[in-house]
């Protein structure tokens, strides 16, 4: 299974200053091995964060989802499936489905054909699905999942007024009683105010450990029946 980089910008931006702190330090002054290193060290840091960190991170979430194997399920910026292949492992008759812009800013490579591919092998077609959406308009009726997962995607969305409109779209779709999980960069928690005019309660928190690049820690709260 493939699932790619995420923030593929960052991965040039710190690319292009080793080069350039590199080629500046050997034809200007030593000075400019200062600009590398830290191209250097960004560079493995977010490769780290972005194989292994995110690995350990999407394991939180599934054990803070509490699967019963019967859930419907809304993995809201899928991305290649990272999320969506644990979730498809781990139910038996439930059914999840995968929504997402597809930029390839967010995640390279990115697609819709990329998250298909790393799930058919392990569930059969008739237990999920792969759409392409916007979170600011959900395209299902309210109250259709007992779970919404979002795994660093709302970072991506421009401004509090868009934040706000996707958390509203989650509880929409959630039904009675449903969990919605998030991870997000800058940590999870500054959306529980938000969450908590939605209707929303019972949180829990758990931060992102020191080896994770990006801090970001998963937060989970239910929808009052």
């Amino acid at each position: 299974m493939k699932f790619g980089l995420d923030g593929s910008l960052y991965v040039v931006g710190f690319s292009l200053a080793i080069f350039v702190g590199t080629i500046l330090s050997v034809m200007v002054s030593d000075n400019f091995v200062g600009l590398a290193m830290v191209g250097l060290v960004g560079l493995v840091g977010f490769l780290v964060s972005s194989s292994s960190g995110k690995a350990r991170s999407v394991a939180k979430i599934i054990d803070m989802a509490h699967l019963g194997g019967v859930e419907t399920c809304l993995d809201l910026g899928c991305g290649t499936g990272r999320v969506l292949v644990e979730l498809a492992g781990a139910l038996d008759r439930g059914f999840v489905v995968g929504i997402d812009r597809w930029r390839k800013a967010d995640q390279f490579p990115n697609g819709p054909e990329i998250a298909r591919r790393n799930l058919v092998d392990l569930s059969p077609p008739g237990r999920w699905a792969v759409i392409s959406g916007d979170g600011l308009s959900l395209p299902f009726r309210s109250g259709s999942f007992t779970l919404v997962v979002s795994n660093l995607m709302l970072h991506n969305v421009h401004g509090a007024h868009g934040k706000f409109q996707v958390l509203r779209e989650i509880a929409r779709v959630l039904a009675p009683g449903g969990l919605v999980i998030i991870s997000d960069v800058g940590m999870s928690r500054r959306y529980i105010p938000a969450l908590k005019a939605l209707g929303l309660g019972e949180f829990q928190f758990r931060g992102s450990p020191p080896w994770y690049f990006a801090p970001n820690g998963v937060l989970s709260a239910r929808l009052t029946a």
